[in-house]
């Protein structure tokens, strides 16, 4: 079991997460605008049907972008059944990197799925350049796990991340990195559960356990 290093008032970490949630959906939402800017455009008839698909993809990233933040920063809800398997691959749309779930057990508990996918998004920030994480979720001694084992060649997990994910505050770097890691060491502080993460040349691994 874990215990709080970085006192923190909850609204500065709320804010932070808000902030990310905002930043993810930012991009779409500029997409869906430039698209919809053309379609207005009565001299660019021309490019109408590009707009369109534009706006398509660009409202169909938004909806997974809102969906991710709401399940994985909002409480967990929308988890159930192997729903948790789409948004599982969120974080990885239009990435380099492969995500490989096949030894996800989806009846876990609703706070280790929402980890998981917070284990996700670190996951695929640190696989930038490519690579493929490896996710299993399944009991152990008790508990529940949740583990990513990424590779890559150029596989690295920040540093404002991992002062998160020790528990530390947001003294410099990048909130936005920053912000998911020490939400999830504050999930697992809260079940009582324990955080652990390792990093070497090329690879990473990161695991959430919880009591069952």
């Amino acid at each position: 079991m874990i215990k709080d290093r970085d006192a923190l008032a909850p609204e500065v970490l709320a804010a932070k997460l808000v902030a990310r949630a905002l930043h993810d959906i930012a991009g779409p939402t500029s997409g869906l605008t430039a698209a919809l800017d053309v379609l207005g455009d009565t001299n660019s008839r021309d490019l109408h049907a590009e707009a369109l698909d534009l706006a398509r993809d660009s409202l169909t990233q938004m909806a997974a972008r809102i969906a991710f933040c709401r399940a994985a920063l909002g409480g967990g809800g929308g988890l159930e059944g192997e729903a948790f398997a789409v948004l599982a691959q969120t974080p990885f749309a239009g990435s380099r990197a492969r995500l490989d779930v096949s030894a996800v057990e989806y009846g876990a508990p609703r706070l280790v799925l929402q980890g998981a996918l917070i284990l996700l998004q670190i996951t695929a920030e640190a696989l930038a350049s490519g690579g493929v994480a490896r996710l299993s979720i399944k009991p152990d001694r008790g508990n529940w796990r949740a583990c990513v084992n990424g590779e890559g060649a150029r596989a690295r997990i920040v540093p404002e991340t991992l002062a998160g994910l020790e528990g530390l505050g947001p003294e410099s770097g990048v909130p936005g990195r920053w912000a998911p890691g020490r939400y999830l060491y504050a999930l697992a502080v809260s079940a009582g559960g324990s955080l652990d993460f390792s990093a070497q040349d090329g690879q990473f691994c990161v695991a959430l356990t919880c009591p069952a």
